[in-house]
Order: structure tokens, then sequence, then C-alpha cells
């Protein structure tokens, strides 16, 4: 995720998506950085050492926090694909329509409405000093207020469930919207060229002479070759937001079938285990959008390349 967001520094923040993919990685790395947190506690559990910090509260805390940026970068995802969508079904009114500030503001919102959703767990859970039962000592221990169940349903309903449903849905939506805009495109271009016309509603061009008709046909493909990457990309993110959400979702409907699945409660360890395999599923996902990006974007391929060659000759 550091070298993604240095890809796109070093591109510059151009347009919209650019500008988009920047917020998307920054908030991977950010959920990634408290998931890399969490383990490291958890391999300082496996030496059986008694630390004044009680690790398992350490591992609860910093959790949910990793989960809000993974939601921020959820929606991201999900307003990249609009964009993608609407750029696909309105091409000549897309930059218009869909500015840089309005994006920034669009970004802004996310993070205020996500911190928001959140705030609950931040007021009802918090680190503080106090006997420790189980060691007889002082210790760091986790602390909740006594509404913490309400907060659980709340972030368990209309956070984990809902939020995350409504992201997946507009994500398979938009997809499937400009795939079907893209094929008719496609189809409208191909007429066009064989009639040696390009129409759409808003540009009516004829191509007149051989050579006009080849540098119109190359441009043609090059840009279909260039959507066609583009709805590969969309496809992969969309199939991973699928994936790790619906893993997500299991998760959240078994801890409300079975209240004992929590913290403190009779199935504590099997809920440190969901929350191991829910962290394992954000890692993942917000890690492997460089290879999709190196995989189907030639302008990022060729900055890391950059990347590397000047790497290699230092």
């Amino acid at each position: 995720n550091i070298v993604t967001v240095l890809v796109f520094l070093k591109q510059g923040v151009k347009d919209c998506v650019t500008l988009c993919l920047l917020s998307l990685a920054l908030t991977d790395f950010s959920s990634v950085a408290l998931g890399m947190i969490i383990s490291i506690t958890s391999l300082s559990r496996a030496s059986e050492v008694t630390l004044y910090i009680d690790l398992d509260a350490l591992e609860f805390v910093l959790a949910y926090p990793s989960a809000m940026f993974y939601d921020i970068s959820t929606s991201t995802t999900a307003l990249i694909t609009v964009q993608r969508c609407l750029c696909v079904t309105l091409p000549f009114r897309f930059k218009d329509f869909m500015t840089i500030k309005r994006t920034t503001i669009t970004i802004i919102c996310l993070f205020i409405f996500n911190v928001g959703m959140y705030m609950p767990h931040f007021l009802s859970s918090r680190l503080e000093s106090q006997l420790d039962p189980r060691t007889n000592s002082t210790r760091v221990v986790l602390a909740l207020t006594v509404n913490r169940p309400e907060v659980d349903l709340f972030l368990n309903t209309f956070v984990h469930l809902l939020e995350a449903a409504l992201c997946l849905a507009i994500v398979l939506v938009s997809t499937q919207i400009m795939i079907i805009g893209l094929r008719r495109s496609s189809k409208f271009q191909k007429t066009g060229i064989s009639r040696g016309t390009i129409e759409s509603p808003d540009l009516k061009q004829t191509i007149k002479g051989p050579a006009s008709f080849k540098k119109r046909t190359g441009s043609t493909r090059r840009a279909s070759g260039k959507n066609g990457n583009v709805v590969k990309t969309v496809l992969i993110l969309a199939m991973l937001c699928f994936l790790c959400n619906s893993i997500r979702f299991t998760v959240v409907v078994l801890l409300r079938v079975f209240p004992d699945i929590y913290y403190g409660r009779a199935q504590e360890q099997l809920f440190l285990i969901f929350l191991k395999l829910t962290s394992f599923t954000q890692t993942f996902n917000s890690s492997v959008h460089i290879i999709v990006y190196y995989i189907f974007n030639a302008s990022f391929r060729r900055t890391i390349n950059e990347f590397l060659r000047i790497s290699k000759a230092s």
C-alpha cells in the first residue's frame, strides 16, 4: 500500500478516479497497519509472559479502528465503481459532473460518516488500569460500559451488515451497468467504423480517406482495450469485496445467533478466532489491490518499473 501511494503521488492526482484510488490506498494502509499490530500482539502472547497490558484487550481495541478503515475502503470502492459506470454511460458529461472538488467532498463525507458510525464503540470501550483477578495484579485491561450490548447490536446490524451489503450492491449493480454500456459502445463503434462514420449523442464525425479511417480504427481499438482493462479491474475488485464481506457477514450472523461467542463470555476463545479470521480477510483484501493495478493499469505498471530501475541503479 505504501508503494501504491507513492505511485499515485508520482503520477499526480489529475482526475477524480486517481484521487479515489489514492484515498483507497491510504485507508487500506491504515487498516493493514493496525492489523499488523494485532498480529504482533498475537506473537507476543505465545511467549506466555504476563505483561502489564492485557494483549487480548489491546487486540479488541485495535480491531475496530482497523475495521473502520476497511469499511471506508469498501465505501471508496463503491464510489470508484459508480464513477466508472458514469464514465461509460455518460462519457461526454462525466468530467463536468464528477469534478475533483466534488469527489474530494464525497470522500470527506465517507470518512465523516464511517467515523460517526463507529463513535459508539469509541465511547463504550477503553483501556484502563484495574485489578485483574486472573493474575491478581494491577494491569491495563478492557473496560466496557453497561450499554455495550446495544452498541454491538448497532455495529453488527447497521455497519457490518447493512452498510456492507449496500456497498456490495452498489459495486455489483454499477459493474453490471458498466459492462452493458461497454458492450453497446463497442457494438456501436464497430458499426460506425464499418460505415465510415463514428456517431454518438454528442458527437458525429465522418471519416474521410484511408489514412483517417486507419487512424480512427487504431484509436478505437486502444480505447476498447483500455475499457476492457477497466472492466477487468472492477470485476476483480468486486469479487474480492464480495468474498471478504461474505466472510464478515457469516461471522456477524454467528455472533448474533450464539451470544456466548463474545469477549469475556463462555466462548471468548472462539470470538478471538473469529476476530482473527475477519482481520485476515480484511488484510488480504486491502493488500492485493496493487497486484490488480499492476496487471491491468499500464501507467501504474510503468511507474513501478521505473521505481525498480532506479532502485537497482542505486
